[in-house]
């Protein structure tokens, strides 16, 4: 397996663990808001008090796990793009040179796909990059 199967194989687990923490966050403030919501009436004004703290703090905790979640899916996304374009570049600018072209351009005609054109006309050089 190389670098870059490593490295997705990694993002996917951590990803997958992110979700699972935020997964659990909505059931337990719905689980505390049920509780305060079904015994406002018939506890004492101090536990009310503490269990709608404990109910903001939950909700807080789980706003800035779902940001952090975020910013780590996006850290990890960018790794993985310089891994790649620093596999890709040398392969590209081989195929330029082997090809006699001034340029390549990727054109990005899907999400996750990418075609390769020369500053030819017509010239599609999608099928000669193979990873």
């Amino acid at each position: 397996m190389d670098a870059m199967a490593r490295s997705l194989t990694l993002s996917r687990t951590l990803i997958g663990a992110a979700l699972m923490t935020l997964v659990a966050w909505p059931e337990e403030i719905e689980g505390l808001s049920d509780k305060i919501k079904t015994q406002q009436n018939v506890i004492d004004e101090a536990l009310l008090r503490a269990w709608n703290q404990d109910l903001a703090r939950l909700q807080r905790e789980a706003q800035f796990a779902q940001q952090e979640a975020q910013v780590q899916s996006d850290q990890m996304q960018q790794q993985l793009l310089r891994e790649f374009e620093t596999k890709i570049l040398p392969v590209i600018d081989a195929l330029r040179t082997e090809k006699g072209l001034h340029a390549i351009v990727g054109v990005q005609s899907e999400p996750g796909g990418l075609t390769l054109l020369s500053s030819e006309p017509g010239v599609d050089l999608s099928w000669e990059v193979y990873l």
